[in-house]
């Protein structure tokens, strides 16, 4: 019988997920007739090397990661339409996630272990974005653009400045997600919260008036 492919990130570098969970996960997959794909940084793969990415996503199950928005996400970045089951390691139960694993057919699994650098870059949800150009206009680090057709595109990930979440706090659709951020309302696992209700209704003048020092810190 053929085996499934079940595609894990393991979050090696960060550790955004719970790693407890990410072990019973491993282990019970062990028992099962599937072909595990060990991703350490799911994020860094799909920036640094998306034809490879790509490449192990053909023909798979399921992708077990942080969260279904940020994985979906990761898929608009790399331009993966296909439809692929998706479950979340910080939005759905160990139990669930187990019970899952219970529904795959019993035998001995195979695994590879694809290692991975750790990277720090946001992804945008297409079917949120409005393409209202406001993360485009305020990062400073040039990390976004506008093709032809006026679509905000993520052009320069790399630039992006190691845990700075700016950008998705000024999404007035919360599109915009960092996959590490330990905050759940940036990084996917809840929903974002609204703009106004950060910078008390007026948010470019908050930006006007802060401190720049505190545009790398998490608490913009």
């Amino acid at each position: 019988m053929c085996k499934s492919k079940i595609i894990l990130c393991t979050c090696r570098n960060r550790g955004r997920t719970e790693q407890s969970v990410i072990n019973s996960i491993l282990d019970k997959l062990q028992t099962r007739n599937v072909h595990i794909v060990e991703l350490e940084d799911f994020c860094d793969i799909a920036v640094t090397n998306t034809s490879v990415c790509k490449s192990l996503l053909e023909n798979s199950e399921c992708i077990i990661a942080c969260s279904e928005k940020a994985i979906k996400a990761i898929l608009d970045y790399i331009n993966v339409e296909k439809s692929i089951n998706i479950k979340g390691v910080n939005t759905e139960t160990e139990e669930e996630l187990l019970k899952y694993i219970d529904s795959l057919d019993q035998g001995d699994a195979t695994k590879e272990i694809v290692s991975a650098s750790d990277s720090w870059n946001p992804f945008i949800e297409r079917s949120l974005c409005t393409n209202c150009g406001q993360c485009y206009e305020f990062c400073i680090f040039k990390v976004y653009s506008k093709n032809e057709k006026g679509e905000i595109c993520i052009t320069n990930p790399s630039a992006c400045k190691d845990n700075c979440p700016a950008c998705a706090r000024l999404c007035p659709q919360g599109a915009i997600v960092f996959p590490k951020h330990p905050e759940p309302s940036i990084n996917g696992s809840a929903e974002p919260i609204e703009p106004d209700n950060i910078f008390d209704g007026d948010i470019y003048k908050a930006f006007a008036n802060r401190n720049i020092n505190k545009i790398f810190k998490d608490d913009i």
